[in-house]
């Protein structure tokens, strides 16, 4: 499925560094937006998922109440 065609011009994959990993093909937006001019706003800036634990220390202190 990821493979077809339509897929990929759609956008529907795709690709990020992850610091430890590489290059990663993901599932892409599957909705697009577009404003009234009909110019397409769809978020194109993707992020790649996080490295295990490297959230952790904002989190603690988001929980704890003492944001940073």
């Amino acid at each position: 499925m990821y493979e077809w065609e339509q897929t990929k011009s759609q956008g529907l994959m795709i690709e990020v560094d992850h610091a430890t990993l590489g290059t990663l093909k993901l599932p892409g937006p599957p909705l697009r937006f577009f404003d009234h001019a009909g110019t397409e706003t769809t978020e194109k800036q993707h992020r790649p998922p996080p490295v295990l634990g490297s959230d952790g220390p904002a989190l603690r202190d988001w929980l704890a109440g003492s944001p940073k």
